[in-house]
């Protein structure tokens, strides 16, 4: 399946299977022996969309590694293929999660929202 050479129309027409949380974590992105460091700007059980620290000069290959860090010392690493990405920012779909990553995922994203339920409040 070809990469998208840029980001889905806003008009509805993306095609997510699951709906994503905003979120400003970090990850990795492994390819071989190139490691680059970005940001998740949002993130679902089934998917993520990236922006690339500037100046990497890094493209996303169809396939690699991404690893999350969530903090506390929960991460995640698995295999992503590239939907899209226009300049320094990308898509990616997981490849290949079980459940247990699944839920890890779910669970992460129900920490955050509830983190930010909880300051809006105070």
């Amino acid at each position: 399946m070809p990469i998208e050479h840029s980001p889905p129309a806003e008009s509805g027409a993306e095609r997510r299977r699951e709906p994503r949380l905003d979120v400003d974590l970090p990850l990795s992105l492994l390819a071989g022996t190139r490691r680059a460091s970005a940001r998740v700007l949002d993130l679902s059980c089934s998917g993520a969309r990236i922006q690339l620290r500037a100046g990497t000069g890094v493209k996303p290959p169809p396939i690699h590694t991404v690893q999350i860090r969530f903090g506390h010392g929960v991460e995640l690493r698995c295999l992503a293929r590239t939907v899209w990405h226009a300049g320094a920012r990308y898509a990616v779909s997981f490849m290949a999660l079980d459940a247990v990553d699944r839920l890890r995922i779910a669970e992460q994203l129900d920490l955050i929202s509830r983190a930010r339920v909880t300051s809006s409040r105070n």
